[in-house]
């Protein structure tokens, strides 16, 4: 579990700075499409598919772990489970509608990046901080 969160950290800062790093690597910003921001985005997202997917590999094992083959336990886990997952989606989707994150946060604001680059490494960022919390919550919890 502790990989897959060392993963999903190395993909949200691949996924928030794609654009910058596509830039540092010599993307033109006055063209349309910045091919290597889009192929360093395309990266981020399958190193964040793959660490969600170990993730919720030990999360899963941990559930039947807990329920001890007890079918209502087993079932009351995935209501608490799907909930959360409905919860981050229904946060991340709260999250890309705020467009003031460049008051919030100066820093992220850089030559590269736009308004919707600024928001999605804003998000980025509140994700990192957010994933290692939960995940200690989560090991000194239960």
């Amino acid at each position: 579990m502790f990989a897959g969160v060392v993963g999903a950290t190395v993909a949200f800062l691949t996924i928030g700075f794609a654009k910058d790093i596509g830039y540092a690597f010599g993307d033109n910003l006055s063209e349309y499409t910045q091919h290597r921001a889009l192929i360093i985005f395309g990266i981020g997202l399958w190193m964040l598919e793959i660490s969600i997917n170990m993730i919720d590999a030990r999360c899963s094992d941990f559930r039947h772990d807990l329920a001890s083959k007890d079918q209502p336990k087993i079932r009351l886990a995935y209501q608490f489970f799907l909930f959360s997952m409905a919860v981050r989606n229904e946060l991340g989707y709260l999250g890309a509608l705020f467009s003031r994150f460049d008051v919030l946060l100066a820093f992220t604001v850089t030559k590269a990046c736009d308004r919707f680059c600024i928001n999605m490494k804003s998000i980025s960022i509140f994700s990192i901080l957010l994933l290692p919390l939960l995940t200690a919550v989560a090991m000194f919890c239960v």
